[in-house]
């Protein structure tokens, strides 16, 4: 048999074809278990109204935590695409957001890192009066609650902190995180590394804290399941803000793929500014 080689590569449009930059093939490497994307899966009614957010993992589907409050997508100057929590609601209904069918995005030991593209705005600006809350959190109570917070319980100050465990008392062990952010209104990238022996919190690739204290584990399924926009106690102390993205990565990531992270952020995050 004779066969001839053609100089042309046939083209066949049926075939599948995946867009997908490398940054984010490197990102799906790192077999996320939660990866919220604004620019992705997003569905509307209206042209802002969110209904449902895919993740792009393909494992679930983000829902309201409070029926009939989603966050709204909105629009930059530069036409890109973002979250928006809070505005013109109150803050038992910012929008915050929980998986379909009680899916687990947090791990079981604790060790992980939680990557964010975020945006707190000027406090009495913009139509706000507070700004900040729980940006996240699981779907738990204490003593098992988990929240990262921007400002106070009254969304005052700069503070910026961790809580995992008991409401009280306050000590290192259930506040891992306890420090202070940059009030300035713009987009920022952060990072929460969790491992066996340690937390770390970086933001814009600056370490803002480092402290001692090991990995808490997410003792059941609600402690494991993550609210976006809020947490599950206290649901009254939502997040007032805007956000970009979210992923989490199970275990201890490696130097490469912080570096994968950080370049999927700083790409996302030069998109609005």
């Amino acid at each position: 048999m004779r066969v001839f080689r053609s100089l042309y590569e046939p083209a066949n449009n049926y075939l599948p074809s995946y867009e997908i930059s490398t940054i984010e093939e490197n990102i799906l490497l790192m077999h996320p278990l939660s990866w919220l994307d604004s620019g992705v899966g997003v569905s509307l009614t209206n042209n802002i109204n969110v209904t449902a957010i895919s993740d792009r993992t393909n494992a679930t589907t983000w829902l309201p935590l409070k029926s009939g409050f989603m966050p709204r997508l909105v629009t930059s100057a530069s036409g890109n695409k973002f979250l928006n929590f809070g505005l013109g609601r109150g803050p038992s209904a910012p929008g915050a957001i929980l998986s379909n069918n009680a899916y687990e995005q947090l791990p079981p030991d604790g060790v992980f890192a939680l990557a964010i593209v975020f945006r707190v705005p000027l406090r009495q600006q913009g139509g706000y009066d507070g700004t900040g809350g729980n940006i996240l959190g699981n779907n738990d109570n204490s003593p098992n609650i988990f929240r990262l917070r921007f400002r106070d319980d009254g969304y005052r100050g700069n503070m910026l902190f961790l809580h995992h465990g008991a409401t009280s008392p306050i000590t290192q062990n259930n506040y891992p995180i306890n420090t202070t952010f940059n009030d300035d209104g713009l987009w920022h990238n952060l990072l929460l590394e969790v491992r066996a022996d340690m937390h770390q919190i970086e933001i814009d690739g600056i370490i803002k804290q480092q402290r001692l204290v090991p990995a808490i584990p997410f003792a059941n399924s609600a402690s494991r399941q993550l609210i976006i926009g809020g947490a599950g106690n206290p649901l009254s102390n939502g997040f007032f803000g805007d956000i970009a993205m979210v992923l989490i990565v199970p275990g201890i990531i490696s130097a490469g793929q912080k570096e994968s992270i950080y370049n999927y952020m700083d790409q996302t995050k030069s998109k609005y500014t």
